[in-house]
């Protein structure tokens, strides 16, 4: 399974702005279960595409993702099959976070958040890293949601070591949900779904290992 990053060379000046995270999730198709985060201006999918996508619906150089004035741009390239956003065939059109592009059987998830100050006022998700001090450690302030249906401080995240992860529940008035099972604590893996009020969230972590 691939999860490594399409990172810009030296000869891509331009790429996703410091602060915005766009990362991949594939949920169905030949590469489920891989994860992909986006670093270049724009990038392509396909069979011979920056990301391989090995779908026999899918052509060479299938669609396009780009970063244009803080947007996300899914572009079909003239493929043979068409692609499709959230179920619609699309030809270009923004993307939004959780979006869903689909290319023959192959079910892609989007993910794309923005770093900024958090508001303590509104309900979140609290990160936080405990145990192992080599591990980056997160700030502690929430992730804010703003959902009336998120306790002040619903859950929290936890990073209890190199490949463990914790969802733990505050006791919040509407409960924690992770891939639709209420929870008090679980652990978290990459692709999960944590549903807190109305809100739902995929979990998506990188740990750098050996100073890679």
């Amino acid at each position: 399974m691939d999860n490594t990053v399409v990172r810009p060379g030296d000869d891509l000046p331009e790429g996703i702005p410091s602060g915005i995270h766009i990362q991949l999730s594939f949920v169905s198709g030949p590469e489920r279960g891989m994860i992909k985060r986006l670093w270049k201006q724009t990038t392509t999918l396909g069979r011979a595409g920056d990301i391989a996508i090995s779908d026999p619906a899918a052509s060479k150089n299938h669609a396009s993702l780009s970063w244009e004035n803080g947007s996300l741009i899914l572009r079909d390239l003239d493929s043979t099959n068409g692609t499709l956003l959230s179920g619609g065939r699309v030809w270009e059109a923004v993307v939004t976070n959780l979006d869903e592009i689909t290319i023959g059987q192959t079910v892609i998830q989007v993910a794309i958040l923005q770093e900024g100050v958090s508001d303590d006022s509104q309900g979140g998700v609290v990160v936080e890293s405990v145990g192992d001090t080599t591990l980056p450690r997160p700030a502690l302030s929430p992730a804010t949601v703003k959902d009336l249906n998120v306790s002040r401080r619903h859950a929290t995240i936890e990073f209890m070591g190199p490949d463990r992860v914790l969802l733990k529940d505050l006791e919040s008035r509407n409960g924690t949900y992770l891939n639709r099972k209420r929870v008090s604590v679980a652990p978290l893996k990459n692709g999960d779904a944590i549903q807190v009020g109305s809100t739902t969230l995929n979990f998506f972590v990188s740990i750098a290992r050996n100073g890679k």
